[in-house]
């Protein structure tokens, strides 16, 4: 059985303020050189986060977070620190000061998603743009997009985001982390505000076991194993991904084809078939949608089918009893920018 032992010095090396907050005590490994990681359950305090259908991600998060925090005390090797695991409000800098005087060599950021528009689904992670703090940003990513997608939830990837003047990190947290050089990943499970990802993270049962995904891919990454679980992933082969020159950029320009042609009509289903070709040679088509009023209105996002190596797709489109149907297509990258299809009639 380990020890549970608090985070004492965490505590005293940060503000007065992080101080007189409650901390989990970190969970101690057995190892003689455990690796120590934070994870930082997102939001809190006066700090709601994504708010939908009366839920509020800064408790969803603080769920996520305990389960992946208990689901690593069964490995050994690691310690754990968490910047929360209760409502409590944190600045970006005092997530990223816990991590550091707790001598942390990567911080895991809970958080989950929500647009405007209810119209995007899928997990994806947020990673430094710049250098080995990339690499294993993009490494470790790459290793829970996929366990998430495994669950059924959509891969929107593992992306960076750049300022303005596109030479710094957008997201706070990740940049404070990178003045520390310790590497971050904000990890945005799914979109609560989608009703295709809210059976995902509907429940307290959900969200743990989505914490526990989170725990197994720290599992992974770092090559732990748990006696008591009776797990050995200290043989897992992870992919090592490297930016090209350094630095990641993301991809700011729209997918660079989208054409259709029809292909054929079943009147007696009242449908077509239509061939769409999609392509993106910076990133990956992830949605398309389709119109049959000439572009009025549009069908709910749909998950793209193809592959940028084989990028013409079969599409069978319903066409609601309308005769000479003007259909036309959207294809998304997973950057969420656009290309507009041309135009056809189906007759």
């Amino acid at each position: 059985m380990k020890n549970f032992l608090k985070v004492v010095s965490v505590v005293c090396a940060v503000s007065i303020l992080i101080a007189s907050l409650s901390f989990a005590p970190a969970v101690h490994a057995d190892a003689a050189a455990p690796v120590t990681i934070c994870i930082d359950a997102g939001h809190g305090g006066t700090n709601m986060g994504a708010q939908y259908n009366g839920r509020n991600e800064k408790d969803m998060t603080v769920v996520v977070a305990n389960a992946m925090y208990s689901y690593l005390s069964n490995f050994e090797g690691i310690n754990v620190v968490m910047t929360r695991t209760a409502d409590a409000e944190l600045s970006l800098q005092q997530r990223c000061d816990i991590a550091h005087a707790a001598g942390a060599q990567f911080i895991f950021c809970i958080h989950f998603n929500a647009i405007g528009d209810h119209s995007r689904y899928g997990c994806e992670n947020w990673v430094s743009a710049f250098g080995d703090n990339c690499s294993k940003g993009l490494t470790f990513g790459n290793i829970e997009t996929n366990a998430l997608a495994q669950m059924g939830i959509v891969n929107r990837g593992v992306k960076t985001r750049l300022n303005s003047a596109r030479n710094a990190d957008y997201y706070g947290i990740i940049k404070h982390c990178d003045e520390y050089g310790i590497p971050s990943v904000i990890i945005e499970h799914c979109y609560v505000d989608n009703p295709i990802d809210y059976q995902f993270c509907a429940t307290s049962d959900q969200l743990m076991k989505l914490g526990v995904v989170d725990a197994t891919s720290v599992a992974q990454y770092y090559g732990l194993k748990s006696t008591k679980l009776g797990i050995d992933y200290s043989g897992y082969k992870k992919t090592i991904i490297t930016p090209a020159n350094g630095v990641q950029y993301p991809d700011y320009t729209a997918p660079d084809a989208c054409s259709i042609a029809k292909a054929s009509v079943d009147a007696s289903h009242n449908s077509a078939v239509i061939n769409v070709g999609a392509y993106d040679k910076q990133s990956r088509i992830l949605y398309y949608a389709y119109s049959t009023d000439g572009g009025l209105t549009y069908s709910q996002k749909l998950v793209w089918s193809g592959t940028n190596a084989n990028y013409v797709v079969p599409i069978t489109v319903k066409l609601d009893g309308k005769q000479n149907c003007p259909v036309q297509f959207i294809v998304w990258n997973n950057f969420d920018e656009y290309t507009v299809s041309n135009m056809i009639t189906v007759n």
